[in-house]
């Protein structure tokens, strides 16, 4: 009766290292998977910041183009981010609240408030020595 209750010897200690191997490849798995969402969430939020930059140096130099060249000149460009543009003092101010950032440039003639999407074709002119985006 006593060998009922008994596994041959040796055979139950490998099976519990075998389990405790695999549960801690489970765990190295998701430790590595946790860490390569994180890389690509910052790489993803890297690349939409300089997609933002591009977009509103292309509207600010655009738009002091438009500027020297006097009133009734404009351009058309595609915004790969969106901007969201405003004034503050003498400097043209190109921000994106959602990714946390911004751009100042001085300007020699005021840019209008705007909200500018991403992918839009916007239209950049000089309407009576104010830039107008949209």
């Amino acid at each position: 009766m006593g060998r009922l209750g008994r596994l041959p010897s040796g055979k139950g200690q490998i099976t519990l290292e075998y389990i405790f191997l695999a549960a801690l490849s489970l765990v190295l798995i998701s430790l590595s998977l946790t860490a390569l969402l994180k890389i690509r969430e910052a790489g993803d939020k890297s690349y939409k910041i300089e997609l933002f930059r591009l977009s509103a140096l292309d509207i600010y130099n655009m738009g002091e183009e438009a500027c020297a060249m006097g009133s009734g000149n404009s351009f058309q460009m595609n915004a790969r981010e969106n901007v969201e543009i405003r004034m503050d003092g003498g400097q043209a101010v190109f921000s994106n609240p959602g990714l946390g950032v911004l751009i100042k440039k001085d300007s020699t003639c005021e840019f209008l408030s705007a909200d500018i999407a991403t992918n839009s074709t916007i239209r950049i002119s000089n309407e009576n020595g104010k830039i107008k985006s949209g």
